[in-house]
């Protein structure tokens, strides 16, 4: 799937700058944003009744291992990742790392409008040969 990095990695840096520990929730969050889904809509795709997702969001509790496992694979993070943070693999260490150039397509995307980011991205498919 693919994934707005500039989002997760701003949000992460944002909470690691305040000194702020993110909890697992704000990283599905940040993950469903990334991937412009509601977080209803990471859950509908991931099989996950909406109202598990809710309870999480609330602090009520935090969905099971299995749901958790469901989440991850479909994001394609380590589970650990996801619950505490911490546990960063190579992939997910990879798909967190930005290089400057696309710091700077981020930074470019911000004061975008939807228009001017549509035409971009239909540029880089055309170059890219997509």
């Amino acid at each position: 799937m693919c994934c707005d990095l500039s989002i997760v990695c701003c949000e992460i840096s944002h909470n690691i700058f305040r000194g702020e520990k993110m909890t697992s929730y704000e990283r599905f969050k940040n993950l469903c944003e990334a991937h412009g889904l509601s977080a209803r809509q990471a859950a509908l795709k991931c099989d996950i009744d909406p109202s598990t997702i809710a309870h999480w969001k609330r602090g009520d509790y935090v969905p099971g291992y299995d749901k958790r496992k469901k989440i991850a694979d479909f994001f394609g993070v380590n589970i650990e990742w996801l619950d505490d943070g911490k546990t960063e693999d190579a992939i997910t260490k990879a798909r967190l790392e930005m290089r400057d150039e696309e710091k700077a397509l981020a930074s470019l995307a911000r004061d975008a409008n939807p228009e001017q980011i549509k035409l971009a991205i239909t540029f880089l498919k055309t170059i890219m040969g997509e």
